[in-house]
């Protein structure tokens, strides 16, 4: 039956896409690339496919042909914008991007964590955009874990610890005012949802705008149990 759930996982994913192949293996899992080029966009995706967790397979498939539909409704009305403008030498450069990879994965014997990054840009923007989301999955209780369940992690104290750090990283300074972390790194569940944990050390990743400008991509503040202890203390 896990065999037959993966083959399905990867088929879906393959059926939008003109080419695929294989990269990277581990003991654990194996990276697959689906690449494709069509309709003035230019679309590739990296991907984990695991071995023995055709749970975690099928959340990835979910995950990434809804941003992949998402995206294509998004390619299709800006085109038709540029379509209509009747800017003819411009329209002849159209090229929309739609990436995936996963630049962080970790797998021990209790945690399989991981994050897919997503960009996405549309011609005639200034820049295009990037986003991660976490997947934290704990092998015992075979369920994906939000930062609540981290035994050791108080969210008011952690949303300290975050703001102090990030702060030190741009200003020197912890005690620094600056609205903008205060709001992005609040104790606010949202603020957190993104986040890998290898059973010692939590980072936790803001998106971008979430605490800083476009320039600082995506800031992250990394501890562990002892630093949480350690600042607590303080």
């Amino acid at each position: 039956m896990k065999k037959l759930l993966c083959a399905i996982t990867t088929i879906v994913l393959a059926l939008a896409f003109t080419s695929c192949q294989s990269t990277k293996k581990s003991n654990a899992y194996e990276m697959k690339t689906l690449k494709e080029e069509k309709d003035y966009t230019t679309t590739t995706i990296e991907y984990p496919e695991f071995y023995d967790y055709p749970e975690i397979n099928k959340v990835i498939g979910t995950f990434i042909t809804s941003n992949y539909d998402e995206a294509k409704k998004m390619f299709a009305e800006n085109n038709k914008w540029w379509l209509e403008e009747g800017d003819l030498d411009f329209i002849q450069g159209i090229h929309n991007e739609f990436y995936v990879d996963c630049p962080e994965i970790y797998v021990n014997d209790y945690v399989i964590t991981f994050i897919i990054a997503k960009y996405i840009y549309l011609c005639g923007a200034a820049h295009g955009a990037t986003s991660y989301t976490s997947f934290n999955y704990d092998i015992a209780s075979q369920s994906f874990r939000e930062i609540p369940d981290i035994p050791w992690v108080d969210l008011e104290k952690l949303s300290d610890y975050c703001i102090s750090a990030l702060k030190t990283l741009y200003y020197d300074d912890p005690e620094a005012e600056d609205e903008w972390i205060d709001e992005g790194a609040a104790p606010d569940i949202k603020n957190y949802s993104t986040f890998c944990y290898d059973g010692n050390q939590l980072t936790v990743y803001f998106q971008e705008y979430q605490v800083a400008p476009y320039a600082s991509g995506i800031p992250e503040v990394s501890l562990t149990e002892k630093d949480f202890r350690d600042f607590v203390k303080k």
